[in-house]
């Protein structure tokens, strides 16, 4: 009984999904990581999040309803406010998440830099290696205008 308890705790360990994100940012300044993330993008944004297109879905997960994610989620809807790098052609762009634990899960209402790719078939796509941020959050911020004025 005990080698079959042992051997079910074991395969429910390995076969777990790993709940981590590895992003592999090595650098040693908020500065330095946001500018290694700009030239790495695809395109650079600010965006107003408009609406969520999967409030209560994860891949093959339906999540339960909650005050989390009516306030936001994954697969949205922004409002272009900037386009700081990247042709950007519209003022409205979905966001399509990679649906993995690495998936950037956005607020309602907020306003974002988004650093982000477009993927092999065209779609808008970024994560939380990406080091997207709120505009509240000023270290960030502060750290991204300093590059923007780097570039002008």
């Amino acid at each position: 009984m005990k080698k079959l308890i042992l051997l079910t705790f074991l395969i429910v360990v390995i076969a777990t999904d790993s709940i981590t994100c590895k992003c592999g940012i090595y650098t040693t300044s908020l500065q330095a990581a946001t500018q290694e993330r700009y030239n790495s993008s695809d395109f650079v944004i600010s965006a107003k999040v408009e609406l969520v297109r999967d409030s209560l879905t994860k891949g093959n997960y339906f999540m339960e309803p909650g005050p989390y994610w009516r306030k936001g989620g994954y697969n949205v809807v922004i409002n272009v406010k900037k386009a700081y790098k990247g042709e950007i052609k519209t003022d409205k762009i979905e966001i399509t998440p990679s649906w993995s634990n690495c998936s950037q899960y956005f607020k309602i209402g907020d306003t974002y830099i988004i650093f982000g790719y477009i993927n092999k078939k065209g779609e808008y796509t970024t994560d939380i290696c990406s080091m997207n941020f709120s505009t509240d959050q000023k270290d960030r911020l502060r750290a991204f205008k300093k590059i923007k004025k780097k570039k002008t």
